[in-house]
């Protein structure tokens, strides 16, 4: 099997702890999202009573897919997860 090439989004958000996806989900509400522009309008126009903004930018390299983290290198990343979907939804923190 070959590898294949992928293009990725991009989310920086302060860290907050607050699950940025549900205050953007809210944000298009069921608009049918058809290009790249209008999701990062979507994503950039997010704001939240508390104070949470988050910022977007299109990233068009190309990246390797299929690719494996060995066990203990993933081992030391800082992950928590977070309801629903704990496997989708989860924060990655730099270690202190």
């Amino acid at each position: 099997m070959g590898s294949r090439s992928g293009s990725a989004t991009t989310l920086r958000a302060p860290p907050s702890g607050i699950p940025s996806t549900t205050a953007i989900s809210l944000n298009w509400a069921g608009v049918p999202l058809t290009s790249l522009q209008l999701v990062l309008n979507y994503i950039r126009t997010v704001s939240t009573k508390t104070g949470l903004t988050v910022d977007a930018t299109l990233n068009r390299k190309r990246y390797d897919t299929g690719k494996k983290v060995p066990k203990e290198e993933f081992n030391q990343i800082n992950i928590t997860p977070h309801m629903p979907l704990p496997q989708w939804n989860y924060t990655i923190a730099p270690h202190a």
